[in-house]
């Protein structure tokens, strides 16, 4: 039994107007999709083939509301659907999972190799984009092909994002061109929308103007401006009359910015091997704390990098130097001396308080501090040497600690002695002024 459905009363079925066969002989139940009423005859036919005249026609035959259960399953496609006739409300919490999606993990553009079945539905009605091979470092790539009279952009949309104003996405895409392609710029490009779907304005990467035929990478940061709800991204050759565009390998990614960031929660795992520099720490945030104990090897220290002035005080002692340690080299930038407290000696790059130039100016050149144990001491002995300009020559001063009865001094200038101070006592008793 056949099955005859039309919108005229008097229609003369044929193959055309056929919607069904029933071939039990018991009878059976078939639904026509239809958007407007129908009239409909049947027509039977013997096992040779040979049809009866139609049945008398009925209807028209309107649609009539569904339920559920009146839905055969799989009679329902996406032809059957509503432009948005799915929406938010209408999906069960977790019916939709990530493989049904459009979308990247991490790389938030879907296919991004043009590999798949998503990048055959994207040039399916797009033309002149195809799927081209091979890739750079994968088998297929998007191709574009232009030939026009008058300078023309072509554009391909990849996908839609969700943004928030101020968020900042990292672009990037590999490309190459025919030899014979003269447009301005191969281009990735982010179509700022609005609430309504309105294009709000649009940022681009732009590779260099003219022909390239190697494989070659733009990449960059846009910013969503703060009316955008969502970002379209899309791939662009621009101006050109002739040749072809191929890319591949497309890349979009939000960025993390300092004050998105959770406190703590950029762990060692998160960071990648040798990451962190000496250019990327701030001064002094790295100190005697933050390194491990003795981890820290002659080996580590660039010549001259371990100054006086970095280390504690008493921080290095005789015990961690090893044996010759300590040769004819320049030790700079700090005062070595015998003991603490007490009695004892001091080598200084400047003596700590002023002496008299041999004309008179006060000066603090380096030299050797005596310091003696006298409580009535005030100022240490000391042996310097420096050049007087306005002598002319240099002079080497040798003085005895101040410690109430003045000093004895020897200044020997230009090879003369000459000793200033309280009366010099000889061997024999004689007093040498």
């Amino acid at each position: 039994m056949e099955i005859q459905a039309a919108q005229a009363a008097d229609f003369a079925p044929d193959a055309t107007t056929l919607r069904a066969t029933i071939e039990s002989p018991r009878g059976g139940a078939f639904a026509i999709v239809a958007d407007r009423p129908l009239h409909v005859r049947l027509v039977a036919r013997s096992t040779s083939g040979a049809a009866s005249e139609p049945s008398v026609s009925v209807g028209p035959l309107v649609r009539e509301p569904m339920v559920a259960e009146a839905i055969r399953d799989g009679i329902v496609t996406d032809l059957a659907l509503a432009e948005a006739a799915v929406t938010r409300t209408k999906l069960a919490i977790g019916a939709v999972d990530a493989d049904r999606l459009a979308i990247g993990t991490g790389n938030l553009i879907p296919d991004p190799s043009f590999g798949g079945p998503y990048a055959e539905h994207l040039v399916a009605d797009a033309p002149p984009w195809r799927i081209d091979t091979p890739g750079r470092a994968s088998e297929r790539c998007l191709t574009v092909e232009v030939t026009a009279a008058e300078p023309a952009t072509q554009n391909q949309r990849l996908t839609v994002l969700p943004v928030l104003p101020g968020d900042h996405l990292y672009l990037a895409v590999d490309y190459r061109t025919s030899p014979d392609w003269d447009g301005s710029a191969a281009s990735v490009v982010l179509e700022w929308l609005g609430p309504d779907g309105t294009t709000l304005g649009r940022g681009a990467l732009h590779g260099p103007p003219g022909a390239r035929t190697e494989w070659s990478r733009i990449s960059g940061q846009l910013q969503a401006p703060d009316t955008a709800v969502k970002a379209a991204v899309a791939l662009e050759s621009a101006s050109a009359t002739r040749g072809s565009v191929s890319f591949d390998n497309a890349e979009a990614r939000t960025v993390v910015i300092a004050g998105s960031v959770l406190a703590r929660s950029i762990g060692t795992l998160e960071l990648a091997a040798e990451s962190i520099t000496g250019e990327k720490a701030a001064a002094h945030t790295i100190t005697g704390r933050e390194i491990q104990f003795q981890t820290l090897t002659g080996d580590h220290l660039d010549v001259e990098s371990a100054r006086v002035a970095l280390l504690a005080a008493g921080v290095v002692t005789a015990d961690m130097l090893s044996a010759d340690a300590l040769n004819g080299k320049t030790i700079s930038g700090g005062v070595i001396e015998t003991a603490g407290t007490g009695q004892r000696t001091r080598l200084v790059p400047a003596l700590s308080f002023d002496i008299a130039s041999t004309y008179g100016k006060l000066i603090r050149p380096p030299g050797i501090e005596f310091r003696s144990s006298n409580p009535d001491e005030k100022s240490p002995g000391y042996l310097v040497s420096y050049s007087d300009a306005d002598l002319g020559g240099t002079v080497t001063e040798l003085s005895t600690p101040d410690i109430g009865a003045g000093t004895a001094n020897i200044q020997m200038i230009a090879g003369e002695s000459t000793y200033r101070g309280p009366s010099l006592t000889g061997a024999a008793g004689t007093a040498v002024t």
